[in-house]
């Protein structure tokens, strides 16, 4: 069950033999991210004074059964999984990354550009999602769906994962899917996303109309286990908010992350919201895909 990511476990950075704290997130298949995780790890464990050792985990359910079981102190988290962990006592948020001087991301419903029909009238269609575990490209899009009272199995009747956001405008652009979810960035209080996987794309960008935008979406967060002391944890917030020399530019490169704020319970209301008003969801008719690789993934 371990992951691809180098650990020592058992010996820390100081050789002292103290069982190390496991760090988790989703295994990557990226020599150079390897080597970034490798490198933050090494320079958490100085910061704490404690062995800090990575664990990689193959998808977001593994990394969040982990936790359950007490396996690791820290890890960096996806927000759904984040609220389930949170509710169920086993984690306290530390700290949210701030991408483009936000910290939080929204989905975008795109359509076709050739077609009128509203969302509300679309009937048996094909939908491009990204994969089962994608929060923009898949989870939250469909609750934003069911919470608006439309029924996801009368609108999709062939839904695909195509296995990346480039992918699913690919899909709508070229027709072989009617619509489709990936991320965008959406400032509060404007009407148009600034920043999307279809905006500025030669050849698709002309195509495609948006449907629709849900969220906000709290970016992926750096959580700790409730058992974690207060001394831990706050050595840990201190990192992240004034890291040593050098650990930006792994933050920028590892986790796409220009700074770091505190963060809270309320990061999440918006999606906690949103997901009472959904309720259960219906099974996707989309086939299994393969988890694609690397750790930050919307």
């Amino acid at each position: 069950m371990n992951g691809s990511f180098p650990t020592a476990p058992g010996a820390g950075p100081s050789g002292t033999g103290r069982q190390p704290h496991r760090f988790g997130l989703v295994r990557t298949l990226e020599p150079r991210r390897t080597q970034g995780v490798a490198a933050l790890a090494e320079q958490l464990g100085r910061a704490l004074g404690e062995p800090i050792v990575p664990w990689g985990a193959g998808g977001y359910r593994e990394l969040s059964a982990a936790f359950s079981r007490g396996e690791l102190s820290f890890a960096w988290m996806p927000p759904l999984i984040t609220v389930d962990l949170f509710e169920q006592g086993a984690i306290g948020v530390l700290a949210i990354p701030e991408r483009g001087g936000s910290t939080t991301y929204n989905s975008a419903l795109l359509g076709r550009a050739s077609s009128t029909v509203p969302l509300e009238e679309m009937e048996h269609g094909a939908a491009a999602w990204v994969d089962p575990e994608s929060t923009a490209g898949y989870l939250v899009p469909r609750m934003h769906l069911a919470a608006r009272g439309l029924d996801l199995r009368k609108l999709a009747t062939r839904e695909t994962f195509v296995r990346s956001h480039d992918a699913v405008v690919d899909a709508i652009a070229s027709g072989r899917a009617d619509f489709g979810a990936t991320y965008c960035l959406r400032r509060p209080g404007a009407r148009d996303a600034e920043r999307g996987s279809w905006i500025g794309r030669a050849g698709a960008e002309d195509k495609i109309r948006v449907l629709d935008i849900s969220g906000p979406i709290p970016n992926d967060a750096l959580v700790g286990a409730r058992h974690l002391d207060t001394r831990l944890r706050t050595r840990l917030l201190g990192f992240c908010l004034s890291p040593p020399a050098g650990v930006n530019a792994v933050f920028r490169d590892l986790l796409d992350c220009e700074a770091f704020r505190v963060g809270t319970s309320a990061h999440y209301d918006d999606l906690r919201r949103l997901a009472k008003r959904a309720g259960p969801l219906p099974i996707s008719s989309a086939p299994p895909s393969r988890r694609p690789s690397g750790i930050f993934r919307p």
